[in-house]
């Protein structure tokens, strides 16, 4: 009998992909734009240091604030990561219906 599912979720329920490039067009419109002049390298840049989230942002951010000579502190840009991030997560399309019919169905067998 199954009595619960488990998912992870990046790559799975998460459009991680997605979900940080959202984040960083925000936190450089809200952070960054006065001091770079492209928001498009700084998201290529900022991509290529996450190498698909293998690199825990603290070290991403030391190396964009050595690249670029950012005014912030790692710790500030982290937090500002570690709060702003929940608010761009996208799941992929169909996850709630995906999720629902689940719901249901391990609900149905129990």
């Amino acid at each position: 009998m199954v009595t619960g599912v488990i998912f992870d979720l990046d790559g799975t329920l998460l459009d991680r992909n997605l979900s940080l490039l959202h984040f960083i067009d925000a936190q450089y419109d809200s952070l960054f734009k006065t001091y770079m002049e492209s928001k498009d390298v700084f998201i290529k840049r900022f991509i290529e240091l996450d190498h698909r989230g293998y690199v825990w942002k603290d070290k991403v951010y030391q190396h964009l604030i050595a690249e670029y000579r950012l005014p912030y502190t790692w710790e500030e840009l982290l937090d500002d990561y570690l709060n702003g991030f929940p608010k761009h997560a996208l799941s992929f399309p169909n996850t709630i219906p995906l999720l629902d019919a689940s719901r249901r169905k391990v609900i149905s067998w129990v």
